[in-house]
């Protein structure tokens, strides 16, 4: 392949591009992940089983900051360069307060939609999926990266849904069959260990739905906006990209 190129993909290639991101980058990518929710996994070790809902919140809250950490990797990957996990937490260390801001704001409005109507719920899901990759690739502020989610996403609802879904399919199933495995190993796990081991099943799953979203938010970006590999490399600096194994 001497000529890869950005285009538009259906949506199993999408798919098959993520896969191919995770087998070739797996151990930058899980280790961002585990770093982040090491706190969470270390609260629910050590706190009594009646404040496990402190661990939740703080593995519920750190899933963001994993969350950015995988899209500014993703983002080197899909431009050819080598993922900076080091870079990576730094930015999301550097942008905690929007990040949270953002999450924040996206998490009220699915929530609003779904108390209307599950309908308006799972369209807000759709229209903000983008949320995350706007502020960490676009550097964009909480409040205009709704705007500019909505943007991308808008028309393109559908689309959005079914990769999403079929994302988080393929992530749960995963995650089930790895805590079977584990269970199995461990023997009988009841209480705040099962939580653990939970927690820590999730850090080698979770990052799978990230990758699909943020190679979907760049397939919109070329769909709506005709972006090719001169502007997308433009959102990492100057440098001109290599490129990777799944430019197809």
């Amino acid at each position: 392949m001497s000529a890869p190129f950005i285009r538009p993909r259906t949506v199993p290639e999408i798919l098959d591009a993520a896969f191919q991101i995770l087998r070739q980058h797996y151990v930058p990518i899980v280790t961002a992940t585990g770093i982040v929710l090491l706190p969470s996994i270390v609260l629910a070790i050590l706190l009594p089983p009646e404040l496990v809902a402190i661990s939740n919140f703080a593995q519920n809250l750190l899933l963001n900051f994993a969350a950015a950490a995988t899209v500014l990797m993703v983002a080197d990957i899909y431009l050819g360069r080598e993922p900076d996990m080091k870079a990576a937490l730094e930015k999301v260390g550097g942008r905690v307060g929007t990040i949270l801001g953002a999450a924040f704001l996206q998490g009220i409005l699915i929530g609003l939609g779904i108390l209307l109507c599950i309908v308006l719920g799972i369209i807000a899901f759709a229209l903000l999926f983008a949320v995350p990759m706007v502020v960490m690739v676009e550097g964009t502020g909480a409040m205009d990266a709704l705007g500019r989610s909505n943007d991308l996403a808008e028309g393109n609802l559908l689309r959005v849904l079914g990769t999403s879904v079929l994302a988080y399919i393929i992530a749960f199933a995963a995650m089930f069959g790895l805590g079977i495995v584990i269970g199995l190993v461990a023997g009988s796990v009841e209480g705040p260990m099962a939580k653990v081991l939970i927690s820590i099943v999730s850090i080698f799953v979770l990052p799978f739905p990230v990758v699909v979203s943020t190679l979907l938010y760049f397939d919109l970006r070329i769909r709506k906006e005709g972006y090719g590999l001169d502007n997308l490399a433009d959102l990492r600096g100057p440098e001109r990209p290599r490129f990777g194994g799944f430019y197809r």
